[in-house]
């Protein structure tokens, strides 16, 4: 195994790119794509939200909930990747840079445990999960 790996993910799309030296070229190992982000928010909901007896008499009102569905199923990924990662650094991951867009940035902040955090070695909060290896390693630290 790589011990350095570079995570590119946005809310539906993960990939995983490990380097043999400090100045490789990136080499794709996996990628998680997560369907879900993609639908609408009344495609991820069964139905609408109860109702609740409003204070003193005034009447019934909907029910919000704290988390709409969207940002539960990137949480929901994020978790999936963490879990990724923490495996690999199970099997002697060192270092990890993560790149993603800055709202799904914080998401993986939250989902990794301090370990995993702790190999985290540099962040860049850009959306490049579409982009081709090459186009990623430009924007990576020229040594790794």
């Amino acid at each position: 195994m790589n011990y350095t790996w570079i995570l590119v993910a946005d809310k539906g799309h993960a990939r995983f790119f490990s380097v043999d030296s400090p100045t490789s070229p990136l080499i794709e190992e996996d990628n998680l794509i997560h369907t879900q982000s993609r639908m609408r928010e009344r495609e991820l909901i069964s139905d609408s939200p109860g109702k609740s007896s409003g204070v003193a008499g005034m009447g019934r009102h909907p029910m919000t909930k704290e988390n709409e569905a969207r940002n539960q199923e990137a949480m929901h990924f994020a978790r999936k990747i963490s879990d990724k990662l923490s495996a690999a650094q199970q099997q002697g991951l060192r270092k990890l840079y993560v790149v993603s867009d800055p709202g799904f940035l914080g998401t993986l902040r939250q989902k990794m445990p301090t370990q995993l955090r702790r190999l985290v070695k540099g962040e860049i909060d850009k959306n490049l999960a579409s982009l081709a290896p090459d186009q990623i390693r430009n924007h990576l630290p020229r040594h790794l």
